[in-house]
């Protein structure tokens, strides 16, 4: 019996030691494991640095890189745009005045001409005229000889101006002509003594509202038709129509931006007030040529 006992003993024995041998390895198989990650991570390469802190050194440096090619360098995307939202510079022409204005069309007798040696691209012309209508229409601050004044001085100008800057918006101004032709209703009402002071309040008016000081004038002068009566053409002394075209000569020639563009060969062999379809493709080729010279630019 006692030797059934020892035997017992013995069993439990190697039962318990079993037990905790296969805990112990167990055990170390997951240290070990545990130990290889750790080493992963730990791993010196050949830098001294352990690999986790290296990539994200790596990183920083990368990070720091696109940062200053950013600075030094706009992205792709970013010079595309700025060449889309490149502003254009354009040459405006804004051309005004009454019945021999509003009878010209410039799409067939400037346009074409002045795109050609310009750029269509380049050209903006604006044209506003009416019939009939004093200059007090477009100088704001007219007064007579007698100190009356217009009413409604200023209305044509103000829908010039606005058709004007309709036409360029958007776009960048590079030089400014204004052509105007105009003045037979100021010599009919015998304003003639105030037409110079009212033209210099108009170049004034115009660079004021343009911001700018280097605008273009071109002057269509005033034909002789006032110098022909009209029931038999026969010619006549016409006072105040002459210092109209003395009035224009003289604002032309005090200014070596402006220029005067003559027209007693444009309206016909009657003298007519309006001219001849000739007359106004001939008047649109000399508007073109002085607008060239006064632009003093290279042309295309």
């Amino acid at each position: 019996m006692f030797c059934s006992l020892i035997h017992y003993f013995f069993l439990l024995w190697l039962l318990l030691f079993s037990v905790s041998f296969l805990q112990a390895q167990t055990e170390e198989k997951g240290h070990t494991e545990s130990s290889a990650l750790a080493g992963d991570v730990k791993e010196e390469p050949s830098n001294g640095l352990p690999r986790l802190e290296q990539k994200s050194k790596q990183k920083s440096k990368a990070e720091r890189r696109k940062r200053k090619l950013k600075k030094g360098m706009p992205a792709m995307n970013t010079v595309q745009e700025m060449e889309s939202s490149k502003v254009p510079d354009i040459h405006l022409f804004i051309l005004s005045g009454q019945s021999n204005m509003a009878r010209f069309k410039p799409d067939l007798w400037f346009t074409p001409g002045i795109s050609k040696a310009l750029g269509a691209e380049n050209v903006v012309v604006n044209l506003h005229a009416k019939g009939g209508q004093p200059i007090s229409q477009w100088y704001k601050k007219w007064r007579s000889g007698k100190g009356e004044t217009d009413p409604s001085a200023g209305k044509i100008y103000d829908l010039m101006m606005k058709e004007a800057k309709a036409a360029t918006a958007g776009k960048k101004i590079q030089t400014v002509t204004f052509i105007w032709m105009q003045g037979e209703a100021d010599a009919k009402a015998k304003n003639d003594d105030v037409y110079l002071a009212s033209l210099n309040g108009l170049k004034t008016q115009l660079e004021q509202d343009l911001n700018r000081t280097d605008i273009n004038f071109i002057i269509g002068r005033l034909s002789d038709s006032g110098f022909y009566r009209r029931r038999d053409k026969k010619r006549i002394e016409n006072s105040h129509w002459g210092s109209i075209r003395k009035a224009q000569e003289a604002f032309t020639k005090a200014s070596e931006k402006a220029v005067l563009v003559k027209t007693d060969d444009l309206n016909g062999e009657k003298n007519e007030l309006h001219y001849t379809s000739k007359g106004y493709a001939e008047l649109g080729k000399r508007y073109v040529r002085e607008a060239i010279k006064l632009l003093d630019i290279p042309t295309k």
